[in-house]
């Protein structure tokens, strides 16, 4: 097993402060590499998504769905439900948040002192996600303009002082973790208070599964209480998103606390349970050697299975239900908002299959990433192997607010594409393009930001803000006369670059691996990324542990990849009219 290594105190220049020659001594900080893998992952997956959302001609391809390739009809059941792993990000952000506290408990901070700073990091989040949303948000008004490039003489009059009027509620995922993190910091206060975590973590775990029923069953009842309280809420007139000049001051307040509860897309209700599941999965991760459950990995990996399975078939059921195709089609693209699958739309209780689903898969997706990265001792692998991702999770909340890059991007595009108009739908070549073109840009524009500590981004103000208001501090920095600007730069080095890779300490990784690789093998016949997975673990073993005879699966997993190639040709190339199939 590859081990991880030592925690050290190293000093380096940092390059905004070679014109004073400054040392400056940065900490090497513990990381599990999988969760900063996975919250680069669901970035980087809000952004092909939303690209496809806004640039892929959706609706041209879904009114000839028999006469083009079937693999289209393949990618619009598989994209929606992508859209839907929205969760995913706020899971692991609640991991974090565990995996933090808990370590600030072990340098002997006190425990409200520490849930005092979540409340507040929540809190400012909150705040932020409002101004942002409605300002350099791709909904707000920096947004709006990056939209509309070709356009320039509506700045300052119509579309873009709209969007910083209407847009600073717009209730998305940002949000909801800011919320999360407020609420998840006072229970995770409260029970540390309680309870031991090192002594009595496997009660603490229970607990937090019995709160995840508590959300669920409170769910419908919040909504109908709202619902009640409000008459309308939240459809009639958008009122969950007051505007400036037209809603009356107290709207402003009243939704401010009111939307967390009830709002589209991903109120907290239901998702304080996806948070709620994050906190219970890290406090498994952050297990002492003594008391630390090995199979827990496998376990929650079976409970998200049997919750994506069951979840699915209940959405299907439901959307068979309503006896209209085009209804169905319609209702599935936008199986991301919780509030739509609710007995307005014919789908009592639609919510519950549609959260069951979807965190189950996410369930799936964490654990997957643990189990070939901390559980195999391969995390400095691991971290090194999926760097873009990490790079993109490091500073998630500022690419999400200037995603708007792939508005720009889908200009240049659209403008050099002969067949359509600027920032027109296109097909899926030219989708593509504006989607690599976009991560390029960020990854370049990440890079050079980190050699300043991003200094200017969201994280580095939230940063600098809450060193001032709690005790727990984010300091990099050692030096009495730092600026205070400098005290918010993140630990690129030793967060990043060069951290301490935390590791599982398990036993007969050998035979766990087999098995694994010989689940990924035959799984990666129906979906290939398992595959592709079980290659690089067997091409590792074979390098560093040639003993462990791994080559049958080596043989599977390519097999398996071929196998896929040729049925996406098929699909690309044949439509379902070809296969007698008509929609």
């Amino acid at each position: 097993m590859v081990k991880c290594s030592k925690m050290y105190i190293q000093s380096y220049q940092l390059d905004s402060l070679r014109n004073t020659m400054t040392e400056l001594a940065y900490r090497k900080m513990k990381r599990f590499a999988s969760i900063d893998f996975l919250r680069g992952l669901a970035i980087v997956m809000m952004l092909f998504l939303h690209v496809v959302m806004d640039v892929f001609s959706i609706d041209e391809y879904i009114n000839k769905l028999d006469e083009v390739g079937a693999i289209n009809l393949l990618a619009l059941l598989i994209i929606p439900y992508l859209g839907g792993l929205a969760g995913l990000f706020l899971m692991v952000s609640a991991m974090g948040n565990m995996v933090g506290m808990r370590k600030n408990l072990e340098k002997g901070f006190g425990t409200w002192s520490i849930a005092k700073k979540q409340v507040v990091g929540g809190f400012l989040i909150v705040i932020f996600a409002h101004i942002l949303e409605a300002t350099l948000g791709y909904h707000g008004s920096l947004g709006q303009i990056m939209d509309n490039l070709n356009n320039l003489d509506g700045i300052g009059t119509e579309w873009s002082v709209d969007a910083w009027k209407s847009n600073g509620y717009h209730f998305e995922t940002i949000h909801t973790i800011g919320w999360c993190v407020i609420l998840n910091g006072i229970v995770q206060g409260y029970i540390a208070s309680k309870w031991d975590l090192s002594k009595d973590s496997k009660k603490i775990i229970k607990i937090y599964w019995f709160l995840v029923g508590i959300v669920l069953l409170m769910t419908p009842l919040i909504w109908e209480l709202v619902s009640t309280l409000i008459p309308g809420y939240p459809w009639e007139n958008s009122m969950w998103r007051p505007k400036i000049g037209e809603a009356p001051w107290y709207d402003f307040i009243i939704m401010f606390f009111v939307n967390p509860l009830a709002a589209p897309v991903e109120p907290v209700f239901p998702y304080l349970a996806t948070s709620f599941l994050g906190s219970l999965i890290a406090l498994h991760m952050t297990e002492p050697k003594e008391n630390f459950d090995r199979s827990f990995v496998k376990n929650i990996f079976g409970i998200g299975f049997v919750m994506f399975v069951v979840g699915f078939i209940g959405v299907v059921v439901l959307l068979v239900g309503l006896g209209d195709f085009d209804a169905a089609i319609d209702l599935y693209k936008t199986i991301y908002d919780h509030r739509k699958w609710t007995s307005d739309v014919g789908v009592t209780g639609g919510w519950f299959w549609q959260w069951i689903t979807l965190n189950g898969a996410s369930l799936m997706i964490v654990m997957m990433a643990i189990r070939v990265s901390e559980y195999r001792g391969s995390s400095e692998k691991f971290a090194d192997i999926t760097k873009i991702f990490r790079r993109f999770g490091f500073v998630a909340f500022t690419v999400y607010i200037i995603q708007w890059i792939y508005f720009v991007m889908h200009f240049v595009v659209s403008s050099v594409n002969p067949n359509v108009d600027a920032y027109e739908r296109m097909t899926w070549v030219w989708t593509w393009l504006t989607l690599i073109l976009t991560i390029v840009v960020f990854n370049y524009l990440l890079k050079l930001w980190s050699k300043k500590g991003y200094v200017g981004s969201v994280e580095w103000m939230i940063v600098t803000i809450a060193n001032k208001l709690t005790l727990v501090k984010k300091q990099i920095g050692t030096k009495e006369n730092e600026k205070w600007w400098q005290k918010g730069m993140l630990n690129v080095k030793g967060g990043f670059e060069n951290p301490e890779w935390v590791c599982f300490d398990v036993k007969n990784v050998d035979e766990d691996d087999k098995r694994l690789l010989n689940y990924f093998s035959w799984f990666g016949f129906i979906f290939v990324p398992f595959s592709i997975v079980s290659l690089g673990m067997v091409i590792d073993i074979q390098k560093n542990r040639p003993s462990l005879d791994v080559s049958k699966y080596r043989f599977l997993n390519i097999l398996s990849i071929v196998f896929f190639i040729i049925w996406f040709l098929i699909l690309n190339v044949f439509s379902l009219g070809d296969f007698g199939i008509s929609l």
